[in-house]
């Protein structure tokens, strides 16, 4: 929707021996190249009120409807690369054969923010690096892409932060999530904390999924987000102990064995 301004007393004084109409027709002639499909073109002229014309952009009415966050399955991510790879001139397989690149989409859950922030590390934040990238994909240090895309979640959500403000939320919210416990969005998790599972869901770092028609649902957290969790928490409660592997190391490479087992274990 756009407002174009046209200042038709200037055009009067160019063409003071014109016909008057022949000036409106010169305006109109120019409003029309302003006109497509895609856009509406308001015309106002010089000497309009501004309160009117503020008062015809704004909309009448507002709705707000809450839509679930949609997390990216795994193919929709890999096709998101292939986009790259070929937009940029390489081939796909450039890149399919590197199976920790593959670690690193899983590790973002299919969270689009977590995704971006991914795409970011990759292919530079206007992805000018892309090509780079590509040229240099079995040299990578994967690694240090994950700590830095793990860093950026972390600023723009405040993570570490929360969980040492609220670690038994935190337990718990990892221990129903590993384990699959159907919840209520009305749950509280813990006693000392009235956030129910819904509030959660809207101001931390979590998804609900529907798990059955009464109501109950999943709670998902991407596996960098897990990963954060678990190292302000140092090391696993005995509440998680029996959620991770025998022999997990807390280094990244011991992290995507425990992804492995996870998304292979929920689905």
């Amino acid at each position: 929707y756009i407002f174009r301004y046209s200042d038709w007393k200037a055009d009067m004084m160019k063409d003071r021996n014109g016909k008057p109409r022949d000036i409106f027709k010169s305006i109109l002639y120019e409003v029309a190249h302003g006109e497509s499909n895609l856009c509406f073109v308001q015309l106002f002229l010089s000497g309009t009120a501004r309160q009117d014309v503020t008062w015809q952009k704004e909309p009448t009415m507002y709705s707000f409807e809450f839509v679930d966050c949609s997390l990216l399955n795994m193919q929709a991510r890999i096709n998101i690369i292939n986009h790259f790879a070929t937009k940029s001139g390489f081939s796909e397989k450039t890149w399919n054969l590197q199976e920790r690149m593959y670690f690193l989409l899983c590790d973002t859950g299919g969270l689009p923010r977590a995704i971006q922030c991914l795409l970011q590390r990759c292919f530079g934040m206007n992805y000018e690096t892309t090509d780079v990238f590509f040229e240099n994909i079995s040299s990578l240090d994967y690694s240090h892409i994950y700590d830095d895309v793990a860093e950026d979640l972390n600023t723009k959500y405040g993570i570490k932060q929360w969980v040492i403000d609220h670690r038994e939320l935190a337990e718990v919210i990892i221990d129903r999530c590993l384990a699959i416990i159907p919840s209520r969005r009305s749950d509280l998790l813990s006693p000392n904390h009235s956030d129910t599972l819904e509030s959660l869901e809207r101001y931390q770092h979590l998804v609900l999924t529907d798990y059955s028609r009464d109501g109950r649902v999943l709670i998902t957290v991407p596996p960098i987000f897990i990963n954060i969790y678990i190292q302000v928490l140092s090391r696993p409660t005995s509440r998680l102990k029996m959620s991770f592997l025998p022999g997990w190391e807390m280094k990244w490479n011991g992290f995507e064995i425990f992804v492995a087992e996870y998304v292979a274990f929920r689905i």
